[in-house]
């Protein structure tokens, strides 16, 4: 695994990258947090921490990013190999500090899955 991208992985396509990861690991080593404020940790959730971290740390690769997730997985993607090593570094940044990880999910509430998702 390319260390760059952790705790994704990169993949790479015919015109571009993809940062995948499944909800598994540190991720769902997270979940219950997201659970104690009434959600799910899914793949959608995950798109809206990464889309409010790049709202409030890195908007200058807010064009560059596309999503596509599932309940399951997390998914982002992009043609430029950049903006996903920044998003990986949002995710660690997020994953490392727990007040960070609360903060955003407090901002993207209205976006996120309810529990009963499950």
């Amino acid at each position: 695994m390319d260390e760059k991208f952790e705790p994704c992985t990169l993949v790479e396509h015919e015109n571009n990258f993809s940062l995948v990861k499944s909800i598994t690991g540190v991720f769902k080593e997270k979940a219950e947090i997201f659970e104690q404020m009434g959600f799910c940790g899914n793949g959608y959730d995950w798109n809206e921490i990464v889309k409010e971290l790049i709202r409030t740390k890195a908007p200058e690769i807010s064009s560059e990013i596309h999503y596509d997730s599932e309940a399951m997985m997390f998914c982002v993607y992009s043609d430029n190999l950049a903006a996903l090593k920044v998003v990986a570094q949002l995710i660690r940044l997020v994953i490392n500090d727990e007040n960070l990880l609360i903060k955003a999910i407090e901002n993207t509430t209205p976006r996120l899955s309810p529990t009963s998702c499950t």
